[in-house]
């Protein structure tokens, strides 16, 4: 599924929303494999909100971002040290960090009119956003000219307390 093509219709799927919805329940109820629940909520994700907008130049995406590594944050200085030697372009981002804790990154590539000075050849975080800030960290920041909004038509549900839990997290991330 290209995930920036459904992020961008506003329009439910009602087919696709029920048979994942389907399977997060079988997992939920039989399976409890936390792994399969995450690839199972980022399709979901993509089937109940879309992104609308346009890119403000606020140059927030950049100085506020959180890289993540198979799935949760990089938030330690020796993850992101070991990371930077893996990958060469964590050298572009600089942590923002309290004590020994990474709070988010900033861009050095960023220039003073909040314009990108490598944007031809800027990492694929970079060239996927709002759509990997929001498949990562189910947000996208303020004031970036993006926004979450819900889809056209909700579909009408038990009471699954996990999926619940899900949609009501999305929604005050994104001020829905």
């Amino acid at each position: 599924m290209d995930y920036q093509i459904q992020l961008r219709k506003p329009q439910f799927q009602k087919k696709r929303f029920y048979g994942l919805y389907s399977l997060f329940l079988f997992n939920d109820q039989i399976l409890g494999s936390s792994r399969l629940e995450k690839w199972i909520w980022d399709r979901l994700k993509c089937e109940l909100f879309y992104i609308q907008g346009q890119c403000q130049h606020s140059g927030n995406c950049c100085k506020y971002l959180m890289l993540v590594r198979r799935g949760k944050p990089i938030d330690s200085v020796e993850v992101f040290e070991k990371e930077s030697k893996k990958h060469a372009y964590y050298s572009f981002f600089n942590p923002v960090k309290e004590f020994n804790k990474i709070l988010h990154f900033s861009c050095s590539l960023l220039k003073a009119d909040n314009t990108c000075s490598q944007y031809a050849t800027r990492p694929q975080f970079c060239r996927d956003y709002p759509y990997s800030s929001f498949l990562q960290l189910d947000f996208i920041p303020h004031d970036c000219g993006y926004k979450v909004a819900r889809k056209e038509t909700w579909p009408s549900l038990g009471n699954n307390f996990r999926f619940n839990q899900f949609v009501t997290r999305m929604e005050a991330l994104n001020h829905l």
